[in-house]
């Protein structure tokens, strides 16, 4: 694939949903893996963001992938949804740990996957990244038109109020939105074209320990507290916060004082096991 990597977001803000003006639109933020689908003479390969052949992950997507008689090049998630929601630790982190071709058959039948098209690249042979992205979601949408596919291939939907979108998006506890420039084309590598907005939720936790390292610390829970602002599976184990550059000093001295300290934490979401996804340390409360 020319240029060796898939166009790749800048960090937005939901201050400025609309900095592309009339020219702005918005997607969903999906909880999977970024999959590039190469159809070529009736073959297809997955290739993972890093360009490694995924392909053997995915039979019901080849399956399905094989109905386009063009030769493309699609950029998509791939997602896995359980009740209508895309579960990542239940979905893709499972399917990637799978190696046996029986043990992915029989995850296929309970938990299968959907490959989520929003990009087109190459058409017909010839490569399309030069149109603008309006452009390009039309021959996208010339796939679709053409052909039926089972819900595993998938068009992602676009969304012109996105005020509206990014209510919705932290409404329905979904990861956030991506917001992108029609007018753009497409470029390999990290773009200000696209920008993706997280909804990051933050609770109150209260660390017990940690440990230090040349960054700062490793901030600890083992143990719930009353003070705890939300309810967190401790039991095999504990919960742990990188803390570092001038807020370590500050908080490696509550804790040696007080044996506790109370943190502010971010994170994206919480697993259905109760554990915490991607916490990072935010602030220490008095």
């Amino acid at each position: 694939m020319a240029g060796g990597t898939s166009m790749l977001c800048h960090k937005g803000s939901p201050d400025e949903l609309k900095p592309f003006g009339d020219d702005t639109m918005a997607e969903q933020k999906f909880d999977g893996d970024r999959v590039i689908a190469v159809v070529k003479a009736g073959k297809v390969a997955l290739l993972s963001r890093t360009n490694n052949n995924i392909t053997y992950r995915y039979p019901e997507i080849i399956e399905q992938l094989r109905k386009i008689k063009s030769d493309v090049i699609l950029d998509g998630e791939m997602i896995v949804l359980i009740n209508g929601r895309d579960e990542f630790n239940e979905g893709i982190s499972h399917r990637r740990s799978l190696k046996s071709e029986e043990k992915i058959k029989a995850r296929v039948i309970t938990h299968p996957a959907t490959y989520m098209a929003f990009d087109i690249l190459v058409m017909n042979g010839n490569e399309v990244i030069t149109k603008t992205l309006t452009e390009r979601r039309k021959l996208l949408q010339g796939l679709f038109d053409k052909e039926k596919y089972d819900d595993v291939i998938r068009i992602s939907q676009q969304f012109t109020d996105i005020q509206k979108a990014w209510d919705d998006a932290v409404k329905n506890d979904q990861e956030g939105i991506i917001i992108k420039n029609m007018s753009s084309q497409y470029s390999y590598g990290r773009s200000r074209n696209w920008l993706k907005i997280k909804y990051n939720k933050d609770a109150d936790l209260v660390f017990d320990s940690y440990e230090e390292n040349p960054a700062g610390g490793k901030l600890i829970k083992t143990v719930a507290h009353e003070d705890d602002e939300i309810e967190i599976n401790l039991e095999k184990k504990p919960l742990h916060v990188q803390c570092a550059g001038f807020n370590w000093a500050p908080v490696k001295a509550r804790l040696d004082s007080n044996k506790s300290a109370k943190i502010k934490v971010q994170y994206l979401g919480i697993t259905k096991d109760k554990r915490l996804r991607m916490p990072t340390f935010k602030e220490m409360l008095d």
